[in-house]
């Protein structure tokens, strides 16, 4: 049964208590309390909950640190993240007013307003279908452990202007390169590229190892091939992996003891004391990428257990950390976090960037759409639907093409003081432009790059038609990374495996009858499928169709979970 979600609004003096009560079909109560609590400096968009609310019974063993999320009431809307907090009673959450973005309007309040999980009773009941607002509390992501990490060519530009030596990154790259060519002969090197592309076939090609499956095998070969072939591409284009670095969710520090330029970062095995970098992608400027020190605070593990994988920023301090980085926030922002070694011992930070070289344009007075009457209101709506997905801005992508063909200029070797400083100058407004587009869709602003930063030329890693040669060391990288690309790839040579023959004389001819009429079932059940103009509906179709097959054959969902003997299994499979 889906969770019962209730409502209550009542008046304190500080403002709303909204009471929301969780009940399933054990009449459990998850959630008991939401209170609205007052904003606190560098807090904006986070909340705190008691871990009782994130509650996750057979999902997981331990909660989330961090969700990001969205709720509906009565007309209202809230987004932001919440943060487990243990001193909070059973079934609390606190909710900041900066995270309410949209407040119900005391015009609307006779509309009805139902909670989510009634839909479902609606269905089967359409004359009570007469909904005009629906109450939800809607989970869009929360912090989890992080996975391989890439640089990006805008994360090597500043990190090599920063001082780090352009060794670290060939360092990188050939790594990366060796891991790519190794995949089809290396266990270890096919395992690891196997899982990271684990979402193109359903872990097939990892699962095929891991059950024992000789890495010579033709289909694993092919597949091996065309992911080594995806690594190359990302190499390219400076997607390097890099150890020691992690994206982590950020929000703030729930016990207001950090100070200044200080943080906690929680991995595995707790808070990380020591030195770290951290930058939010997709910042531009010099001063993006900070140095703090890491350190554990002494209440945290009361606030939140035994929770992992996040990063706490101070509330302290005369402005956001966050803000200082890329004009960013806490609400489920991700945040690059590196503790290698090399990076800290080489890399020189920057002044953090402010506004100052490009003027915040002037917004538009912003028009109430609810007072229009309903034909306008439906024409406004749908005027801003056609300028958003047909009429978008191109400042933002121009300003960053741009950036980068100075920042390249700027890394090349033999670049003059002076011509360095007139550099600079350009890459900062650029950055002011680009981080003013970034926001020009909700601050309704038009935003342009000024003929004179406008490149005439582009490096050829950015393959543009009018190019010149980079010898930066993003040029370098592709350069290596293309002629190990252009290498010709040996041809998978396609064999039957002496083992199948051997099972199927033995025991394995039993089952050709019976699996040759399954086969002819699934040609006519598949066959129309492949007329079918809509994609992902033939996908889905032939996902289940898939399903159907290995269900027959292992009697269960996936092999793992197969109870049938495993030799009746493998005769079959043969």
């Amino acid at each position: 049964m889906s969770p019962l979600v209730e409502f209550t609004l009542f008046r304190l003096q500080q403002g709303l208590l909204l009471a929301v009560f969780y009940s399933n079909s054990s009449s459990e109560h998850l959630i008991a309390l939401l209170c609205l609590v007052q904003d606190v400096q560098a807090c904006d968009d986070t909340l705190m909950t008691s871990p009782h609310a994130k509650k996750q019974r057979s999902i997981a063993s331990k909660p989330p640190l961090l969700i990001q999320f969205r709720m509906f009431y009565k007309g209202s809307a809230v987004k932001g993240t919440a943060l487990i907090d243990r001193r909070l009673p059973p079934g609390t959450i606190l909710i900041r007013p900066s995270m309410i973005k949209i407040k119900s309007d005391p015009k609307l309040c006779g509309v009805q307003s139902v909670n989510s999980w009634e839909l479902i009773k609606m269905k089967a009941d359409p004359k009570s279908y007469c909904v005009q607002s629906v109450n939800s509390l809607e989970i869009v992501t929360t912090s989890t452990k992080p996975k391989r990490t890439l640089t990006s060519k805008l994360l090597i530009a500043l990190l090599r202007y920063g001082g780090v030596k352009e060794e670290f990154f060939m360092e990188l790259l050939e790594n990366a390169i060796e891991g790519a060519e190794n995949a089809r002969c290396d266990y270890e090197d096919a395992l690891n590229i196997a899982f990271v592309y684990a979402d193109m076939e359903d872990s097939i090609s990892a699962r095929m190892i891991l059950s024992g499956i000789p890495l010579e095998d033709a289909y694993l070969q092919s597949r091996l091939a065309i992911m080594a072939q995806q690594e190359r591409k990302g190499i390219k284009q400076g997607k390097l992996p890099i150890s020691d670095c992690f994206y982590l969710m950020g929000t703030t520090d729930p016990t207001g003891k950090l100070k200044a330029n200080e943080v906690c970062v929680i991995l595995d095995n707790g808070p990380y004391c020591g030195n770290v970098l951290v930058y939010k992608h997709p910042g531009l400027h010099f001063g993006d990428i900070h140095v703090l020190t890491s350190r554990y605070i002494e209440d945290i593990h009361d606030v939140v257990g035994y929770s992992r994988y996040a990063i706490l920023f101070p509330t302290s301090g005369p402005r956001s950390l966050a803000d200082e980085m890329a004009n960013s926030d806490f609400d489920g922002d991700m945040y690059w976090v590196s503790i290698n070694e090399q990076l800290l011992k080489q890399f020189k930070p920057s002044k953090p960037w402010e506004w100052g070289q490009v003027n915040k344009p002037i917004q538009a007075e912003k028009k109430c759409l609810l007072d229009l009457d309903e034909p306008l209101l439906e024409r406004s709506l749908f005027h801003e639907f056609l300028k958003a997905r047909f009429a978008r801005s191109n400042a933002l992508g121009a300003a960053a093409d741009t950036w980068l063909v100075y920042m390249d200029r700027l890394l090349t070797d033999g670049v003059d003081e002076y011509e360095s400083n007139i550099l600079e100058k350009k890459i900062k407004k650029l950055v002011d432009i680009y981080y003013l587009a970034l926001d020009a869709p909700k601050a309704g602003t038009k935003i342009n790059v000024p003929a004179e930063l406008t490149a005439k030329k582009y490096p050829h890693y950015m393959d543009r038609k009018e190019s010149y040669h980079s010898t930066s060391i993003l040029g370098k990288i592709y350069d290596e990374a293309e002629k190990k690309q252009s290498e010709k790839v040996e041809p998978v040579e396609i064999s039957l495996d002496p083992r199948f023959t051997a099972r199927a004389a033995s025991s394995g001819y039993k089952y050709l009858n019976l699996w040759t009429g399954r086969y002819q079932e699934y040609l006519n059940e598949s066959g129309p499928l492949i007329d079918n103009q809509d994609k992902e509906e033939t996908d889905l179709k032939f996902k289940e169709l898939y399903q159907k097959y290995k269900y027959m054959l292992y009697d269960a969902a996936e092999f793992e979970q197969t109870q049938r003997n495993l030799d009746e299994v493998f005769d079959e499979a043969c």
